[in-house]
C-alpha cells in the first residue's frame, strides 16, 4: 500500500506542475500561494459522483 501512496503522490506532483504551467500560460491572475492551497485541498477531496 505504501508504494501505491508514493506513486500517487509522485503523480500529483507532476499534475500540480502541469496545472501551474497552464495557469501561467493562460495569464490567470492568482497567487502561487493560492494555487498551492487549492491543489493541496483538491488532493484530499472525495469525488462526489452526484454533483
Amino acid at each position: 500500500m505504501k508504494k501505491l501512496e508514493e506513486t500517487f503522490m509522485e503523480y500529483t506532483t507532476v499534475y500540480d506542475k502541469n496545472i501551474k504551467k497552464l495557469i501561467k500560460d493562460r495569464g490567470v491572475e492568482i497567487s502561487n500561494q493560492e494555487i498551492d492551497e487549492i491543489l493541496h485541498d483538491a488532493k484530499y477531496m472525495t469525488v462526489n459522483n452526484n454533483a
